[in-house]
């Protein structure tokens, strides 16, 4: 699974419920286990911060790159760094689950868009789509789509970035959205059959909407079957 991350600035962490609230119902809380990858040197990543959306508070990685937080159905983890770009995963779970992340740093980033002549305005956000099989290899003919401009959406092949939303090689998963303006998309993930892929670990194959963040990038995992 190959990630291409870029910065952000904003805090994730909502309660949930008004205080003061009596009646409000309590959230079921789910642990996850969060490895941080180089994505080009697969390196492991310590002292990255790591955020879920019912943590009380961040927690760094360790010298293996991994930590772990709290997030409920809907969860939403931040991870930031000073030496890499911050960044949100979004997704859909009814269990503790382990997560992979692969962080790029910003100049490469730079790369890929001037390659393809996209110029990222830094107010709008980028929306990463990853598309797995079970396995975590890129689920080759699997495709991405949102509700929001997809004229600049790309992959990543054999010979480098191209514009599409298919996954055409087993070198990467992902489909990049970028420039995208702040506020919220809906993502629909098919496999190369046509068929619902489910947000990981446990969507329920139905889109999923997810919020774009004005000079962030929104992360979502797929499992294609």
């Amino acid at each position: 699974m190959w990630l291409m991350m870029w910065a952000c600035t904003q805090s994730i962490k909502d309660s949930g419920s008004q205080a003061g609230d009596a009646d409000a119902i309590p959230e079921t809380l789910y642990s996850v286990s969060v490895q941080i990858y180089d994505a080009f040197t697969g390196q492991a990543l310590p002292e990255i911060e790591v955020l879920g959306n019912l943590s009380d508070e961040s927690t760094s990685t360790d010298e293996t790159g991994y930590a772990a937080t709290e997030v409920n159905g809907r969860y939403h983890i931040e991870m930031s760094s000073d030496g890499y770009p911050t960044h949100h995963y979004m997704g859909q779970t009814e269990i503790d689950f382990e997560l992979i992340a692969l962080l790029a740093n910003e100049s490469t980033s730079t790369q890929v868009y001037t390659m393809l002549g996209i110029t990222q305005n830094p107010t709008n956000g980028v929306l990463v789509v990853a598309l797995d099989e079970e396995d975590l290899s890129p689920a080759v003919g699997a495709s991405a789509s949102i509700d929001a401009n997809m004229s600049q959406a790309f992959v990543l092949g054999n010979t480098g970035p191209s514009y599409g939303t298919t996954v055409n090689s087993s070198m990467s998963s992902v489909v990049t959205f970028p420039d995208l303006p702040p506020g919220e998309v809906t993502i629909t993930a098919i496999n190369a059959s046509g068929e619902n892929c489910f947000s990981f670990p446990s969507g329920d194959g139905s889109p999923q909407a997810v919020s774009i963040f004005g000079g962030a990038v929104t992360v979502a995992v797929y499992t294609c079957q």
